[in-house]
């Protein structure tokens, strides 16, 4: 990896956000296919609610609250309390887990990331980095 990403803050939190939700993606996916023996196909429906929350409607929240505001620091500072306490909440999963508790965590850790991510982007399109 060059080194001239981690010169930028916002070069280096968008590699991190990046590495954050893949992480996510992957494990969780692992925690369905191990823990909950599903199959892939299962896993894919039970990781929806994850898939559906992190795409359009973070990115219309957190676009629209930065095209008004301005700002993108409050921004930040919710997405990554949301992240860090749907990731706290992930290792609660166990076998006995509920679906209801595999939903809320997700959606709390979609927000989350999907707040992140969005804004990230836009603002490293803008600075041209």
């Amino acid at each position: 990896m060059p080194p001239h990403i981690f010169r930028y803050r916002t070069s280096f939190v968008a590699l991190a956000v990046s590495f954050i939700m893949f992480w996510v993606v992957y494990f969780v996916s692992v925690y369905f296919q191990a823990m909950k023996l599903s199959t892939s196909t299962r896993d894919s429906v039970q990781f929806l609610s994850t898939s559906v929350i992190l795409a359009v409607p973070t990115a219309v929240v957190a676009d629209v609250l930065l095209t008004k505001r301005g700002r993108y620091k409050p921004i930040y500072i919710v997405a990554m309390v949301l992240t860090l306490l749907g990731l706290g909440l992930f290792t609660l999963f166990d076998v006995e887990s509920s679906p209801a508790e595999l939903i809320i965590f997700q959606i709390i850790t979609a927000i989350g990331l999907g707040l992140l991510l969005t804004t990230t982007l836009l603002l490293l399109k803008c600075n041209g980095r």
